[in-house]
């Protein structure tokens, strides 16, 4: 099992943040390289996205939940699946922290843990696509809430 983790600073209120992040509606169309999307719930989801690490290419299918903090200063995702003979958990954790009244900050922490071939991989190939993955998903939910365009 891998850990990531990073910050990113949305010029949105906090309270507005938190709305986003417990919603499986709003965070599941940020997952990157999504082919497919549907809400099973207010805070689960199934999404199917495409994976290409070295040689391995494909899909995965992913079902995910959202666990909102009852203080509202925060949530946790897990999200598990995968394809192609391989398997991918992981358990997030975002942490919401007012900077002005219009900018929050969220801080993310993911541990990622991959089975199968890509496992076998191994390395610096798949921690760094691991990374890439996960990062641009919390990019992505920025960019979704400031309503700049995803790149």
């Amino acid at each position: 099992m891998r850990t990531y983790q990073g910050a990113v600073t949305v010029e949105v209120p906090a309270d507005r943040v938190q709305s986003f992040v417990s919603s499986a509606a709003a965070v599941g169309p940020c997952l990157p390289d999504i082919l497919a999307f549907e809400v099973t719930a207010p805070t689960t989801f199934t999404a199917k996205v495409r994976v290409g690490v070295g040689p391995v290419r494909g899909a995965f299918d992913l079902n995910a939940e959202i666990f909102p903090d009852a203080d509202g200063q925060g949530a946790r995702l897990t999200v598990r699946g995968g394809g192609l003979g391989n398997g991918v958990d992981i358990k997030s954790r975002l942490a919401l922290t007012p900077v002005s009244p219009a900018s929050t900050e969220l801080v993310w922490e993911a541990d990622v843990a991959i089975s199968g071939p890509l496992a076998a991989l191994g390395g610096r190939l798949i921690d760094g696509q691991a990374a890439k993955i996960t990062a641009q998903l919390f990019q992505n939910i920025r960019q979704t809430m400031t309503g700049a365009s995803a790149s």
